[in-house]
Parts: structure tokens; C-alpha cells; sequence
């Protein structure tokens, strides 16, 4: 009958006797690049850690990192502070834009040059 083994039918009438439904058991196992929350949590309290400044000049308030820092950087300085705990850049930038909204700040310097053209 469509392919219904006996060892199905038979678990299926023992759990049905004992009055219990069958579990789906699909999808327990936990992804192989799945990252420890440590490192996670790591990774969020480094980001946290710098200093941000807030726009003034605009109708909406916008949260920007300085100028002279870059996410090349951070995720350099992640890798000097944390040691032990191997994150990639990507996975780096992943957290970055799923938990902040901050922007990078432009040199004031290229602005002007832009401006000015």
C-alpha cells in the first residue's frame, strides 16, 4: 500500500494504542557553520565598544562610526583582541549589518573636494 512499510505500521499502532501522536524528528541537528554565541556576543560587544557620534544637520537622527575607521579595521582589531576565536570578515560584516545601523563617516577633506567640483 503506497509504500507504507511494516516497521511504519507497526510503530504508528503502538503510538496510537499508548495514546500518543507520532514527532516529527526532521531538522533536531544543529547546522555545521552555525556560530557558539560567545562568539557571537563577541562580536556584537566589539562593534559596540566604538565610539559613535550622531548626525546634526538632518531631519532624521543617524548613527555614524569615525572617519578613520573602516570595517577592514575593526575586524582587525577583532582578530588582535580575540585571538582564539576564528571569525571571518564576512561573518564580520554579517553581523554588522544585521545588528547596526550605523553608517561610516566620510573624510571631511573629500567631501570638500566633492563639493567644490
Amino acid at each position: 500500500m503506497h509504500a507504507i512499510t511494516d516497521d511504519r505500521v507497526c510503530r504508528l499502532s503502538s503510538l496510537l494504542s499508548e495514546g500518543k501522536s507520532p514527532r516529527d524528528k526532521r531538522g533536531k541537528n544543529v547546522p555545521g557553520n552555525a556560530k557558539p554565541g560567545v562568539v557571537i556576543d563577541a562580536v556584537k560587544s566589539h562593534i559596540a565598544s566604538f565610539h559613535v557620534k550622531t548626525s546634526h544637520y538632518s531631519a532624521r537622527e543617524y548613527h555614524y562610526l569615525d572617519a578613520k575607521l573602516n570595517l577592514k579595521i575593526m575586524d582587525s582589531l577583532f582578530t588582535h583582541d580575540f585571538p582564539e576565536l576564528t571569525v571571518s570578515y564576512d561573518y564580520y560584516l554579517h553581523i554588522f549589518k544585521e545588528n547596526f545601523s550605523l553608517g561610516l563617516a566620510v573624510h571631511k577633506l573629500i567631501l570638500a573636494v566633492v563639493v567644490k567640483s
